[in-house]
């Protein structure tokens, strides 16, 4: 799964967990965000919800924390 992902994707996930802590939610508009977004929920490394308009938020799986702490070592 890791071969998947772009650089710009591993730090856009990086990204989340830096600045959203256990259980917090980011919430994006931006429509480039909103696909790298969708191809890691895609992955199973993120957790959708649709907030409104073409805005959503997103929280990271069990499996999307284990690859972060992976990638940090």
């Amino acid at each position: 799964m890791n071969g998947d992902l772009t650089d710009y994707d591993r730090r856009f996930l990086m990204g989340i967990a830096m600045c959203c802590g256990a259980g917090q939610r980011a919430v994006y508009a931006d429509p480039e965000k909103i696909r790298v977004a969708t191809k890691l929920t895609r992955l199973g490394l993120l957790d959708v919800q649709h907030e409104a308009a073409e805005v959503f938020s997103y929280v990271l799986t069990a499996e999307g924390a284990a690859m972060v702490e992976a990638e940090n070592g």
